[in-house]
């Protein structure tokens, strides 16, 4: 049985400075977006410059965003590929837990999978080849279970009764593309490695690289490196981002199967709500100097000295400070 995590929470200083630090990495992908007239370049470089924030005063001053004006391209923005991220991590979670709740899937066992092909001088030629491979992998699967076409040897990939599967594409060496594939799944039974990577060869003609990692440090780490982001950014130049967000466009580039279908994944504009006395902000991204104005929302009234609005204030004023502190370093 696996135990909820423990999550540490992020004040309001920290969650802007987080933000803040994605954004001035990207500036370089926004500017080539705006060199190459990209259609999306305004709203990529325009993306989290507005935040309504909540700071939860009865929960360690953890601070969640109410909402914002994310552009929800996390193929090409980083700050969107976080989120977004976070959220599924976050909904799948809650979906698996329920599931071990259930006595009958007490023997369950998480593990990541990876699917790899030959890197390729082409991305589409790539992309498409490991997309059509791995549906060939799992509808002989699905062809085993419901007795279609059903071969002697039994597919190891029927031992999957669920997962969710992602897609993460970077370059690899000599400049060639490498698109992969992860799986968080769930068996039930121990999948055979060999057995498995013969299995992928068989589907695609040239290729047998296949992981299987057992989730020995819990299912949050298992579902982050599976669902963290399709684009590797801090590897790739602006024009390859670009390339893979093109090729991707049409794809499902996250899909959940067998018992893990049916997760509701929140909206990145906005966090869940707590409880208890909050106090609300309003973040400005200022590009002349690269990072947050800290606001106290106008529509907080409270004349007590010692109320939130005026705890807010107090908070303002030094989290600001420290911004303009951590801008110089």
């Amino acid at each position: 049985m696996f135990a909820v995590r423990k999550e540490e929470p992020l004040n309001t200083t920290e969650l802007i400075k987080d933000l803040a630090r994605v954004k001035r990495k990207q500036s370089p992908l926004w500017e080539h977006m705006q060199r190459v007239r990209h259609p999306a370049a305004v709203k990529v470089r325009g993306c989290g410059s507005y935040l309504e924030l909540r700071e939860w005063l009865e929960h360690d001053g953890k601070c969640t965003v109410q909402t914002a004006n994310f552009c929800k391209k996390s193929v090409i923005c980083n700050l969107c590929a976080i989120r977004r991220s976070a959220k599924l991590c976050k909904g799948y979670e809650a979906k698996i837990l329920e599931l071990y709740g259930d006595p009958k899937n007490a023997n369950l066992k998480p593990v990541m999978l990876t699917f790899t092909i030959k890197n390729r001088d082409e991305l589409h030629d790539g992309f498409q080849h490991l997309k059509s491979s791995l549906q060939k992998l799992m509808k002989k699967a699905n062809n085993w279970k419901q007795r279609i076409n059903k071969p002697d040897v039994v597919p190891e990939f029927v031992k999957v009764l669920g997962g969710v599967r992602s897609f993460e594409i970077k370059t690899g060496k000599g400049g060639k593309w490498h698109p992969h594939a992860h799986i968080f799944a769930l068996l039930d039974d121990w999948i055979d490695q060999p057995k498995l990577s013969q299995e992928w060869r068989e589907v695609t003609g040239d290729s047998f690289v296949v992981g299987v990692t057992a989730c020995k440090d819990g299912l949050l780490k298992g579902l982050i490196e599976v669902l963290k982001y399709t684009t590797k950014f801090g590897d790739m130049e602006p024009a390859e981002i670009l390339e893979v967000a093109k090729e991707t466009q049409n794809a499902q580039l996250t899909s959940p199967f067998g018992i893990l279908r049916g997760v509701q994944v929140e909206d990145i504009d906005h966090d869940e709500q707590l409880d208890g006395d909050f106090i609300d902000y309003v973040a400005h991204f200022l590009y002349s100097k690269n990072g947050y104005k800290l606001k106290l929302k106008k529509d907080v009234h409270d004349d007590d000295p010692d109320g939130p609005a005026a705890e807010g204030r107090r908070r303002m004023e030094e989290e600001n400070e420290i911004l303009k502190r951590s801008r110089k370093l």
